[in-house]
């Protein structure tokens, strides 16, 4: 069945369109689908989420030309992680940047990767957050939620997968 993701209080959740189910548990945003999460891992060290289906890769730079929803594996240096748990990192190559999602909530990645080149492979598309969800980010960020306002519409890799150097 389903299972309730841990720390899952605030409506303002990033992962707000990946809940699934109805009833009353259908608003917790960290709800998981076991079956959609049980990929078979990577085996190889710094590898986390599914292993890599596509061979080649290219710089974020380049790639957030990509269509919507075409799978992808861009490479460029995280920015910012999720203080919290690790739910999200931020990827920068140059001037470009996409927000890391994990696919189903189903993985995590270390706390302390910032600074540190990934390559990720996942689905690419452009995402508009809420205040609250802006609030949210930046509170996971290990920043005061207080001082950022508005929505945000950024570049989302959803991940299957990332494997992340050093």
């Amino acid at each position: 069945d389903k299972k309730k993701g841990k720390d899952c209080a605030n409506p303002d959740c990033i992962y707000g369109d990946e809940k699934k189910g109805d009833g009353p548990a259908a608003d917790c945003p960290h709800e998981l689908d076991e079956k959609a999460t049980a990929v078979a891992p990577s085996k190889e060290a710094n590898h986390f989420g599914a292993a890599f289906a596509l061979v080649a890769n290219q710089p974020l730079s380049k790639g957030l030309s990509t269509p919507a929803d075409t799978a992808v594996q861009l490479t460029g240096t995280i920015d910012k992680v999720c203080k919290k748990k690790g739910c999200w990192m931020v990827l920068k190559d140059g001037e470009a940047q996409a927000r890391v999602l994990m696919k189903n909530y189903g993985f995590t990645v270390p706390l302390d990767c910032d600074g540190k080149v990934a390559a990720v492979e996942g689905t690419l598309k452009t995402k508009t957050f809420t205040e609250g969800q802006v609030k949210h980010l930046a509170e996971d960020g290990g920043e005061d939620p207080s001082k950022v306002s508005g929505t945000r519409t950024e570049y989302v890799i959803t991940a299957s997968g990332i494997r992340i150097q050093g």
